[in-house]
């Protein structure tokens, strides 16, 4: 009864926190329409949505988090801080996240923030991973299959000496174990893997 009633206080202590943030957000945005150029109200936001960010990290929240940060590289694009909290959010959800909404989270995050090499090179080592994941569960030809796809993504044209070199080498493993039925022999041959 104890340690549930002292989880129910801190979550509830956690989420008064962020409606405190909430406040402050707005506070300051609200200033900044009738003072715009007021450096301790623009300092003010970027404090208080750094304290949102974090609260709603810690929550376990994606949508919120990326969406806050996403609005304060539009209101301080020469911060390079708010872009980079983007990309460690984007990697950080992608190692819970399944391949499907890991990848929809990447693009989402490579389009707004196209230059960004590091987040190109962050998915493409996602998919390499979950490959040898899917090797080591015994579904290789799965892990084929989805590093074919990243082989074909366009975001991933310059980090290709990552996930080629790992899709010949598991399509060479299929055929040392002497397995005939890979259902792409056509990728390995026209494509030259093997």
């Amino acid at each position: 009864m104890r340690c549930s009633t002292a989880f129910i206080f801190i979550g509830h202590r956690h989420w008064y926190k962020i409606r405190i943030t909430r406040r402050a957000i707005a506070t300051a945005e609200e200033g900044l329409t009738y003072f715009p150029e007021d450096q301790f109200l623009r300092q003010n936001l970027k404090v208080a949505s750094l304290d949102q960010f974090y609260l709603l990290s810690k929550a376990g929240d994606f949508e919120s988090p990326f969406a806050l940060i996403q609005r304060m590289t539009d209101q301080f694009p020469s911060e390079k801080a708010f872009e980079m909290l983007a990309v460690n959010l984007v990697a950080d959800q992608a190692k819970i996240s399944p391949i499907a909404s890991t990848e929809k989270h990447f693009l989402n995050a490579i389009t707004k923030y196209p230059n960004n090499k590091k987040l190109c090179e962050l998915f493409a080592y996602r998919f390499v991973k979950y490959a040898e994941t899917l090797k080591v569960q015994g579904k290789a030809q799965e892990g084929i299959d989805l590093l074919d796809r990243a082989r074909q993504t366009d975001e991933l044209a310059l980090h290709q000496s990552m996930i080629v070199p790992k899709l010949v080498s598991m399509l060479n493993n299929l055929n040392c174990y002497g397995l005939k039925n890979i259902a792409k022999p056509e990728l390995s041959l026209s494509e030259g893997l093997i």
